[in-house]
């Protein structure tokens, strides 16, 4: 077979999209399929990339999402390749240009979470005022939205890592593909698992991994840690993800580090982390504490279960049916539950 994935988002030290298709990229290229990625131009990185799984174009920049040039570079590219199928994520709708046009190979969206989905937009609410503040911002990304609509209801072929976001898209009432069906997330790179404690800091180490984000639930994270202070005075929580911004909010690193006043001792913010950051940051945590408000089918917690890891984590999404069977802790997260899980571990 020959596919290509087309992401903006792509490659190591992004966001859960962009692991994504490097993994997938790298599980079929590396099981005999011929692979090609079309994504956006990355400081450090060449415009045209020969790897061990396949050819990755970087050829684009973030102000060129949904371009009538991209739509036509990606089809010119699928031709020249003569691919059987184009994969994309319904994250800002960069297939609809693709989709509307008469003569191209199938595309296969992927459900990753988008911005029509109720749920994950009401998830961006911290304080009732923002209810306002969001839905103005939803009518300035109308376009993106209409293009993310026409990604998840007219793609020839659906995925979804879970039923928990078909649900969401059926609750509201959103028209799905016929041919839909389920395939969870991989990781075609496991790390070699935890030998054993020594590989842990001797300090109990916590670690959030993901973008600083309210829908995943980092509001939670002050009164997480000081609930489990109270047991272990000398626990960490460790922070790697990128700052977002949230509307009325700003900063929510800032934001979040307001929140944590009085524990500044016991709160280490990393930003994002690529390679051998990333690996230690997993190697050195006693668990992940994954407090999120909606999600569908994380990597972080992928990848946390290829590192041996426990996970406190919430039924907030997918992670009840990824997670079926492992021990791990799920509960609200602003439940003594969360917090005892914690402490359990």
């Amino acid at each position: 077979m020959k596919i290509l994935f087309h992401s903006w988002e792509y490659g190591t030290g992004g966001g859960g999209i962009a692991q994504y298709m490097l993994q997938m990229a790298e599980g079929l290229g590396n099981r005999g399929h011929q692979v090609f990625v079309v994504a956006g131009r990355r400081e450090g990185y060449p415009e045209i990339e020969e790897t061990a799984y396949g050819r990755v174009y970087r050829i684009y920049d973030r102000a060129d999402v949904r371009s009538p040039s991209v739509t036509d570079r990606v089809l010119e590219l699928a031709a020249r390749h003569r691919v059987d199928v184009i994969e994309g994520a319904d994250h800002w709708g960069e297939c609809a240009g693709i989709i509307n046009r008469s003569s191209r190979p199938p595309v296969l969206i992927k459900y990753h979470g988008c911005q029509i989905i109720d749920a994950l937009t009401s998830a961006e609410v911290v304080y009732s005022w923002q209810r306002l503040t969001v839905g103005i911002a939803l009518i300035r990304i109308w376009s993106q939205r209409r293009a993310e609509r026409i990604c998840v209801e007219r793609a020839d072929l659906a995925q979804a890592p879970s039923q928990k976001i078909i649900d969401d898209y059926n609750g509201q009432g959103t028209k799905l593909p016929g041919r839909l069906g389920i395939v969870p997330n991989m990781l075609a790179r496991c790390p070699a698992p935890a030998s054993g404690v020594h590989e842990e800091s001797c300090r109990p180490t916590l670690l959030y991994a993901g973008r600083l984000e309210l829908r995943k639930g980092i509001q939670y994270l002050p009164a997480i840690l000081c609930k489990v202070r109270e047991k272990f005075p000398d626990v960490v929580l460790e922070l790697a993800g990128n700052d977002s911004y949230a509307r009325g909010l700003g900063s929510t690193r800032e934001w979040l580090q307001k929140q944590f006043k009085g524990m500044e001792k016991n709160v280490r913010f990393l930003g994002g982390l690529d390679g051998a950051a990333l690996d230690a940051a997993y190697r050195r945590a006693a668990m992940l504490v994954f407090p999120t408000k909606w999600d569908n089918f994380p990597m972080v917690v992928l990848e946390s279960m290829g590192y041996s890891k426990p996970i406190v984590t919430t039924r907030k999404g997918g992670m009840p049916e990824m997670l079926k069977g492992t021990g791990a802790v799920i509960a609200d997260a602003d439940s003594d539950d969360f917090s005892s899980g914690i402490c359990d571990f």
